[in-house]
């Protein structure tokens, strides 16, 4: 191998190789501390939006147990219709509300809602209720739930006519009392509109990532995208079994798999659990190379900066390899003709003047030597020359 040669490999080995070495560690090191922050990040969103859906379906729950305790047994059906209206007003998230026999499965007196919205305070707000909605707001009413445990929350569903999903939540409250002097149950119903729950899973995508409220099923209740939502698809995903999982963690980031096109995260909505386990829960997912985005930027920068290394070390090495190497090269090929000569032209030949360094220095030490050389040969040959015409007078002498 050239000398050149040799120098150009060591210039790259010495100012490349640490270089990609160092800038690839950046990248790896960069790219799984991203992806455990942007990890955290999705965990802690699907706890915020797990406690909000637990808030909005419990606490409505509660506010309905409150507003109930108007002693709707001792009123007049006027007085109920009246006091029905009340607990509509209380909040702009109730589309209607009902008061239910639960003997019979009847309505006690006519449902409050609202076909068109009306601009008065505390009518405005409300989400329309068509006269239609009645029918699939009765079949939705969890009656038996309530009327076992005194409070219950129905199946999610959805009206796509309305757009916008749907719960059904109920209370049971003392009610009149028959012929016979028993007391018959009733259940104040509501439905709630989500819509408001479901903007929240919508404004996700202001973050460029996707938050989907599951229910014990695994169908979509809220989702970033409302068509979802709206046709309360499956959601599927690897947090779906997590969900379904009692002993799974309440929540937690799943990142199993670096090679994964997304990063997900769940949340369990504990408060909204049924009996055997199963909960209400938060999804999040977010695509990774949207997630890794800066550390993709940081991977091309580090790219095009071992590039450029690479090719001023090709640069500086050619440099300093021929400003090496062409010196040698002509001492070698000096010093070859010396050392192989065996003519007297040869052994004239001398280093040219190479500069003051160390191979400067080196030629010159050899033109020192060739000229000794040069005058003990010629020594020798005046020597030779002399040497016949002694040895023929000792011949004639002796």
């Amino acid at each position: 191998m050239r000398i050149s040669l040799k120098i150009l490999l060591v210039v790259l080995l010495v100012a490349v190789v640490p270089i990609a070495v160092s800038g690839t560690t950046s990248v790896v090191l960069a790219r799984k501390a991203v992806a455990a922050a942007a990890s955290d990040k999705l965990e802690a969103e699907a706890r915020h939006l797990a406690e909000v859906a637990e808030t909005t379906v419990i606490g409505g729950l509660e506010d309905l147990r409150q507003a109930a305790n108007l002693g709707l047994h001792s009123l007049s059906n006027e007085e109920i219709n009246g006091a029905l209206w009340v607990i509509y007003r209380g909040d702009t998230a109730r589309a209607a509300v009902a008061l239910i026999d639960g003997e019979t499965g009847e309505a006690v007196v006519d449902p409050a809602f609202q076909e068109t919205v009306s601009a008065e305070a505390g009518l405005a707000g409300h989400d329309a209720f068509p006269a239609a909605a009645v029918e699939a707001f009765a079949h939705h009413v969890p009656l038996a739930d309530a009327l076992a445990t005194g409070k219950a929350v129905s199946v999610p569903y959805a009206d796509s006519a309305r757009g916008t999903p749907l719960i059904a939540l109920a209370v049971r409250v003392p009610g009149r009392r028959d012929s016979a002097g028993k007391e018959r149950p009733w259940v104040v119903a509501v439905e709630i509109s989500l819509r408001g729950l479901n903007q929240r899973f919508e404004e996700a995508a202001d973050e460029h990532f996707t938050a989907a409220l599951v229910d014990l099923e695994g169908r979509a209740v809220c989702h970033t995208k409302s068509e979802v939502a709206l046709a309360r698809a499956p959601v599927v995903s690897v947090a779906t079994a997590r969900l379904a999982d009692p002993q799974a963690p309440s929540s937690a980031a799943i990142d199993e798999d670096s090679d994964a096109p997304t990063l997900v995260a769940y949340a369990r909505a504990t408060r909204l659990a049924s009996p055997d386990g199963k909960t209400w829960g938060v999804i999040v997912e977010r695509d990774r190379a949207d997630a890794l985005a800066a550390v993709q930027a940081l991977s091309r920068r580090t790219l095009f900066w071992v590039t450029t290394a690479l090719l001023l070390a090709v640069v500086a090495g050619t440099v300093l390899a021929r400003g090496i190497a062409r010196p040698v090269e002509r001492l070698t090929a000096i010093v070859q003709r010396f050392a192989t000569g065996g003519q007297r032209g040869d052994l004239e030949v001398r280093a040219p003047n190479l500069g003051t360094d160390e191979i400067g220095t080196l030629a010159g030490a050899f033109n020192k030597m060739a000229d000794d050389i040069d005058d003990y040969t010629g020594q020798l040959r005046s020597f030779n020359q002399e040497l016949p015409p002694i040895t023929q007078i000792l011949l004639d002498v002796s």
